[in-house]
This record gives C-alpha cells, structure tokens and sequence, in this order.
C-alpha cells in the first residue's frame, strides 16, 4: 500500500459563520446574520413566485384580447408615420385656434367660397363687387374651396 503523499487533496470552502480573522467569539451575531441572509432569500423567492403568479393569471384573464391587442400595435407602428405627419400638419393650427374654431373653420372656407362666387358672379353681369367690398378673396380672405 501506499502510504507516500502523492495524492490530490481538495481543501472545503470557509463557513460564512467564520470570518477573516479565524473563528468568531461572537457566534451569536455571526448566526443573526445568516438568518437575516435566510430570511431575505425566502422573502425575494416569496415575491418572485407571487409576481409569477400573477403574470399567469394576467395572461390567462387577457387571452381573449391578445390578439386585437397586436393587431393594435401592428397598425399603429405602421402608421406611424402618418401620424407624425398629421400631428406636425395641425401643430400651428392648434397652436394659432382654439378646437371650437378649428371645427368651425371649414365653415368659414364655405363661406368664403360662397362670396367668391358671388362676387364672380356680379362681377361677370357688371354689377360690381356685391358682397366683400371689392376683390379681396371675401370674408374670410382665403382662396375659396370648400372641402
């Protein structure tokens, strides 16, 4: 048999109850640490399985609109652009009118439309500018077109 020496030897790991210096004196303040380390592990893995848990049930509560739910977000990233577009369109009108006149405007591009081609009118039969006081685009002062 061999009693020489020329195996492998593996040496343990240190408890965590032992600190730097050695052993500890104060095993008692050693083992409050472990329990709070213990307790703050059951804790988190309590919390972990809770939120778990309530990802299944939200998961299984939302199934039916899932999809209606992608289709959503499908559309929207594919439109996008256009939405970008729209909002920097009515950006300074929103900032310049109030929404009660931004509903109210297409009303007053009709009306103006409607003294254009009055005044078009009185203008071809000769009976000069009827309504507007002259030739400045009518009421409103726009170039007319309703729609």
């Amino acid at each position: 048999g061999g009693g020489g020496g020329g195996g492998v030897h593996f040496t343990l790991p240190g408890s965590p109850a032992l600190t730097a210096n050695g052993l500890s004196g104060n095993l008692q303040a050693d083992n409050e640490v472990l329990f709070r380390h213990g307790l703050f592990n059951a804790v988190g893995n309590a919390i972990l399985l809770l939120l778990v848990g309530l990802l299944l049930c939200v998961w299984t509560l939302l199934q039916d609109f899932r999809s209606p739910m992608l289709w959503a977000l499908l559309v929207s990233l594919a439109l996008r652009d256009v939405k970008v577009a729209l909002v920097r369109f009515w950006t300074r009108a929103l900032e310049q009118h109030t929404l009660l006149g931004l509903g109210l405007a297409p009303l007053g591009w009709c009306a103006s439309a409607v003294v254009g081609v009055v005044n078009d009118a009185a203008r071809l039969m000769g009976l000069g500018a009827a309504v507007g006081g002259g030739g400045g685009g009518g009421i409103g002062g726009g170039s007319g077109g309703c729609g």
